[in-house]
């Protein structure tokens, strides 16, 4: 995650499939920030790109 941080990558994510989890960081102020995140059957929602959303089920 830090070496995407010092690139500037501006999104980062993190998806587990063996927890059935997802994370979405976006980079802040030059840090990253956990701005939306689901389990399981939940829908995932990220507020910078509004019209995306991910439904964990299927996944």
């Amino acid at each position: 995650m830090l070496i995407y941080q010092d690139a500037q990558v501006r999104h980062y994510w993190l998806v587990n499939p063996d927890e059935k989890s997802l994370e979405c960081f976006a980079l802040r102020g030059g840090v990253y920030a956990l701005v939306a995140s689901g389990m399981d059957e939940e829908v995932v929602e990220h507020p910078d790109f509004p019209e995306l959303v991910i439904d964990l089920g299927p996944l």
